[in-house]
């Protein structure tokens, strides 16, 4: 499968004036991250449906979930109906990092590691796409650094 996603991508739709001229409007897409420090307890849950239902966000990251992989999805699933979400388990014991999406976004994730999960959104009601990372740096110094070579990795293919 082809991805329609770059890095770089910017969240702008383009509309014509003229043959010679384009203008370009700014679209919005309402991101969250937050360190919600666990998500077991249903006061916490509250809480977070209260702020995406508020804010209207569509895409977005929880890190510090406290969550074990193998109750991730029912929780998922009870914490946030009609919402998608990929995690970064698979690179770190106990999983640092939750992207969740509304259903209606297409999201493509590019790249997991312990500290960072890269990925691609595209909106098809307003056809933007945009490139997105999310980052849970590890406390120690020698642990970012190894944050930083993916960073300029990354850098270095677009």
């Amino acid at each position: 499968m082809v991805s329609r996603f770059r890095p770089g991508d910017l969240p702008r739709e383009r509309s014509s004036t003229s043959n010679r001229h384009s203008v370009f409007k700014t679209v919005h897409m309402k991101i969250f991250a937050w360190n919600v420090r666990g998500l077991g307890n249903s006061s916490r849950q509250n809480k977070v449906r209260s702020f995406l239902n508020n804010l209207g966000c569509s895409v977005g990251v929880f890190v510090e979930t406290r969550v074990r992989e193998e109750n991730s999805a029912s929780l998922m699933s009870r914490l946030l109906q009609g919402w998608s979400f990929d995690s970064n388990y698979s690179e770190i014991d106990g999983g640092r990092i939750w992207i969740v999406w509304d259903q209606s976004l297409s999201v493509v994730v590019f790249k997991k590691s312990e500290q960072m999960m890269v990925c691609g959104v595209f909106d098809p009601d307003s056809q933007v796409s945009l490139t997105v990372g999310f980052v849970y740096a590890h406390n120690t110094e020698g642990q970012r650094s190894r944050l930083w070579e993916e960073v300029v990795g990354i850098s270095n293919h677009h």
